[in-house]
């Protein structure tokens, strides 16, 4: 083709075939022919260009892979598969590339940049870029989504600092009010690779091996794997993910994965389903992600979070929002463990993080289990909850409200306003509102039921917005209590 598009002279790295490194300039992407013969790089013999004006504009983007490439300071284990490994990460960073070639193999992973990275900077997006190792399904339905990339979500005004907080090292703090369903911050995040990563290479005692050899082996792979994805980062990006906590300095975790155990926040399964809908029946090491931000991942623990990390697609971000009202200089916190268990099961959880959670709920155990015993008992859905009182005319008009109120304000003990029953009996509240016809009320619970979804999914709220309907008189229970009432 004449036009080369933005993305054809991206620095994505989906795949790249030996054909393409060889009849295309690395730099200016111009094809070579018999007329205009392309040459090697005098070192590395792996991408080419079609003079040294070209070679020479590239050369302070070339430069650190080309030293990799000739085999100075890479650290390879010589093993079988981590040799094949490496030799797929080096084909694939060799030469600019359409960002829509596909791998052979669409489970194989890849190693790409979203949005596009280009060799010029100018280009790049200004919210900036992921260097990711996905399988190479995904890729297409990300770029697929209407607008990719979306502006990353912002807040009203800054909102929070990083600063040292006593006893819990550099965490995140408010610098003004922030009310709940508001956006505290919003990033890309430094990196993307999968959750889990299971081993290529077969451990010396074959079959016989012991799940820890196995295991040491899988976390070689990774370390190799991490160390190519940082060498893509700008030097910035690779200083902000080695300046990380490290609390797996003992547990046989290499140095890259030990930052990204500590540090990494799940992608979750909610922001897929859009752009792929058979996203829950594919293989579980194929759609567990995990993100490692600059800022985002400061944030320190608590069993009682003021605030949640979840996953925006449309714009490739993790946001945070507050689930409740966090004053001037409140330290913003979320949740690192599953919070409906006791308190010596979320301690053991967090036993791998290096410290001993202190919280309201772990320093009373004996009330707290109790309380949370009673929520993780709770388990009704609002939609069932609704049309069973609707059904049973001798339950009373405030049946449900005092049920919800009850589970809320225990909730709101517990601080757990962000588990998913919270924003579940607000949205009781508000259809019974609709089916007694009281508008007024019914706005204003679903106002906070929407603050709440957007913590779940940002941008769009969770799927509890589905039944409250923006227009109360389009409810699907409008007055359908006050009509029972009346037939009576």
């Amino acid at each position: 083709m004449a036009i080369i598009s933005r993305l054809q002279r991206s620095r994505d790295s989906a795949y790249t075939m030996s054909s393409v490194l060889a009849n295309v300039c690395s730099q200016c992407r111009e094809p070579g022919g018999p007329d205009k013969p392309l040459k090697a790089c005098a070192s590395c013999k792996a991408v080419y260009y079609c003079g040294k004006e070209c070679q020479k504009k590239q050369w302070k983007a070339h430069k650190p892979f080309c030293r990799e490439w000739t085999g100075t300071d890479f650290h390879i284990k010589a093993t079988e598969a981590i040799l094949r490994l490496r030799k797929a990460f080096e084909d694939t960073d060799a030469v600019p590339v359409d960002p829509w070639v596909r791998a052979d193999d669409p489970k194989e992973i890849i190693l790409t940049s979203l949005p596009a990275r280009f060799w010029d900077e100018s280009l790049n997006d200004p919210d900036g870029v992921v260097e990711c190792a996905i399988p190479a399904w995904m890729k297409e339905p990300i770029c697929r989504q209407p607008g990719f990339p979306h502006p990353v979500p912002s807040s009203a005004s800054p909102a929070h600092e990083l600063v040292d907080i006593p006893g819990s090292g550099i965490g995140m703090r408010a610098t003004r009010p922030i009310t709940a369903g508001d956006i505290i911050y919003a990033e890309r995040p430094l990196a993307i690779l999968p959750v889990k990563w299971i081993s290529t290479n077969v451990p010396p005692n074959g079959e016989f091996a012991t799940y820890e050899e196995w295991y040491q082996y899988a976390m070689i792979e990774r370390e190799e794997l991490l160390k190519v994805v940082l060498a893509r980062m700008a030097p910035e990006n690779q200083a902000a993910y080695r300046a990380l906590a490290n609390s797996h300095k003992c547990d046989g975790s290499s140095p890259l994965s030990g930052v990204l155990c500590t540090n990494s926040y799940a992608l979750g399964m909610d922001p897929w389903f859009d752009i792929v809908p058979d996203i829950a029946e594919r293989d579980e090491y194929q759609t567990t992600l995990c993100g490692v931000c600059e800022e985002l991942s400061r944030i320190n623990h608590s069993c009682g979070p003021n605030a949640k990390v979840s996953f925006h697609m449309p714009s490739f971000s993790f946001v945070l929002t507050a689930v409740r009202d966090i004053p001037v200089g409140g330290e913003i916190t979320v949740s690192y463990c599953k919070l409906t268990v006791p308190t010596s099961e979320r301690q053991k959880y967090l036993a791998p993080y290096g410290f001993t959670c202190t919280c309201k709920a772990c320093s009373s155990p004996n009330i707290s289990d109790t309380r949370r015993a009673t929520i993780a008992a709770s388990r009704q859905d609002p939609e069932d909850a609704i049309r069973a009182w609707l059904s049973n005319k001798k339950l009373a008009k405030d049946h449900l409200i005092k049920d919800s109120l009850q589970m809320m304000q225990l909730l709101e003990d517990e601080g757990l306003e962000v588990n998913w029953r919270y924003k579940g009996h607000a949205a009781v509240l508000a259809m019974v509102c609709a089916a007694t016809g009281q508008r007024k009320n019914y706005l204003q619970a679903r106002k906070k039921v929407m603050a709440l979804s957007m913590a779940c999914v940002p941008g769009k709220g969770c799927w509890l917005m589905e039944l409250l309907p923006e227009v109360p008189e389009h409810q699907e229970f409008w007055m359908k209590r006050l009509h029972a009432r009346m037939l009576l």
